[in-house]
């Protein structure tokens, strides 16, 4: 129904642009875990050498415009796998699905992002090979099904002279497996240095940001995530590509293993389409 309302709604001045570029008006937060994107990373965990590979990307549907206030319905999706580099034959420890669909609105510097999500979860079958009927949770949960379906608003102040944006949001569960905590509370910052090279065809620059999640199935206990690099951008296809450091201290970010309390640094690379 809300997508017949936008599509129909009668406004003289509104203009609309079929398949537009994805994450036009709501742009990436780069330091948010579940950030819809392609990215590859590195790091130490628990003792073995550890790669997350996540395939994602975001395709837009609909725009449409009234003056100043811009509106966009997106499709999004990823698959985010951790792997153990072990040699020849790589260690796989758990892959998450997330399939999104969101609707962007901007307004000069302010800008928000709708979207109702599933994302589920599901160990690796070299984790099941060594772990067999004891892959649980600590507390005993099972960890052979993991699903959520929610509703997720956010919302974004961009701040030009600081070449700041701030954002919070709200996460609500609507359905969980297991029965766990149904709230995710979420705010963060980023910065952008400005342009440290350029020519007619690409720009460079630098950004730090940090991404804070509290979530009810957590006891509240805050999740924090801060990546640092340099973000090289085409500026005729709008597509980036970030080379970043990050430092994770919380519960994972994985659905199989989020009651388990991760730390680690990483370095990777991502690619925003």
């Amino acid at each position: 129904m809300l997508f017949f309302a936008f599509c129909c709604f009668p406004s003289p001045s509104a203009g609309s642009d079929v398949l537009p570029t994805g994450q036009s008006l709501f742009r990436p937060l780069l330091a948010d875990p579940r950030q819809i994107q392609t990215l590859v990373s590195y790091y130490r965990f628990q003792g073995h050498n550890a790669a997350d590979a996540a395939l994602g990307g975001v395709f837009g549907l609909l725009r449409r415009d009234w003056g100043s206030w811009k509106t966009q319905w997106d499709v999004a999706g990823m698959a985010y796998s951790r792997f153990f580099i072990s040699g020849a034959v790589n260690h796989f420890e758990t892959e998450d699905f997330f399939a999104d669909l969101p609707w962007e609105l901007r307004h000069g510097n302010f800008s928000a992002r709708l979207t109702l999500y599933h994302q589920s979860s599901h160990l690796g079958d070299d984790y099941i090979r060594t772990n067999g009927s004891s892959a649980l949770f600590s507390n005993g949960l099972p960890g052979h099904r993991f699903s959520q379906e929610a509703f997720q608003a956010e919302f974004s102040e961009d701040i030009p002279s600081a070449w700041l944006r701030l954002y919070a949001g709200d996460t609500q569960i609507l359905h969980t497996i297991p029965p766990l905590g149904r709230q995710i509370l979420q705010w963060g910052a980023q910065e952008q240095s400005p342009v440290l090279w350029s020519d007619s065809r690409s720009s460079l620059d630098a950004f730090l940001a940090c991404d804070l999640q509290s979530r009810e199935y957590n006891q509240w206990n805050i999740n924090s995530n801060l990546v640092a690099g340099i973000k090289l951008s085409s500026l005729k296809s709008g597509r980036d590509v970030r080379f970043q450091l990050g430092w994770f201290d919380g519960h994972s970010p994985f659905g199989q293993f989020i009651l388990e309390r991760e730390q680690y640094a990483d370095v990777g690379f991502a690619f925003d389409f």
